[in-house]
């Protein structure tokens, strides 16, 4: 995710968000047109989490239709779409990064202008996201495919020393998966629990609850435990306003 930005004559920064890499995926390159640069982070973050979704489930909806691509509080989901960029060009003020002489033909491809909006599963509705009035993103649940969950646990085990290291920095925020096993009769072997980070002393991480399990009764929302620093099956740091997470774990140098 790349980001180009300039002070605009009323001393308000703008800036121009967008990915480089999708279509070699597969996909449709994502972009934020005429953002307010003190947002940054919120855009870069909702790029970022419809991206890892779009890759995980190996596809993406048609324009504009809506996609779930995380849970929020509340019950909330985090809906986003696309529109292909030729078709907003004339929305946006002539001059703006990322439009007319400004837009470089090497993004002339299949680029599409990101649409977001919290949903509470009712009708669904999507805004252009520079219009959006940036909301919280840092509890935001992905929900993987079971190959993907697969591959995130494997790397977040791989890299949970820069987790233990990065949580050190002052003011850090983290949240963590906990792999549990479900009770008998359970469709399934194994759940999940997501958990906010109290303190991590040695091997031993204490946390809250961000939610109930959902096959058993054993852990209730809010509710705080503590687990072996090995059962973290991924996790997700908030770092100075910088999301780090298995995928961009060298962000935390160990050395």
């Amino acid at each position: 995710i790349a980001a180009d930005r300039e002070n605009s004559s009323e001393g308000a920064g703008r800036a121009w968000v967008f990915t480089q890499g999708l279509n070699r995926c597969g996909f449709m390159e994502l972009e934020v047109i005429n953002a307010e640069e003190k947002n940054i982070d919120f855009y870069a973050t909702s790029i970022s989490i419809a991206a890892n979704k779009a890759i995980s489930e190996k596809t993406f909806p048609g324009e504009m239709e809506p996609f779930d691509v995380a849970s929020l509080e509340e019950g909330k989901k985090l809906t986003v779409s696309w529109r292909f960029w030729k078709g907003e060009m004339d929305v946006f003020p002539d001059g703006v990064l990322g439009v007319g002489s400004r837009r470089p033909k090497a993004q002339n491809m299949f680029n599409g202008i990101l649409f977001i909006a919290p949903n509470d599963g009712s009708e669904k509705k999507l805004v252009r996201a520079n219009e959006v009035k940036p909301f919280s993103l840092e509890k935001a649940v992905i929900e993987y495919s079971p190959e993907e969950s697969e591959r995130i646990a494997t790397l977040a085990k791989e890299t949970l020393p820069n987790f233990v290291k990065g949580f050190a920095v002052p003011n850090a925020k983290g949240i963590v998966k906990i792999r549990m096993a479900a009770p008998e009769g359970s469709e399934k072997d194994i759940e999940y629990v997501w958990a906010e980070v109290d303190s991590i002393a040695g091997e031993t991480v204490y946390c809250t609850a961000v939610h109930d399990t959902l096959f058993s009764e054993e852990i209730k929302a809010n509710e705080k435990f503590q687990v072996n620093v090995s059962e973290i099956a991924d996790w997700l740091l908030n770092i100075r306003g910088s999301r780090v997470a298995p995928d961009n774990a060298f962000l935390v140098k160990l050395n």
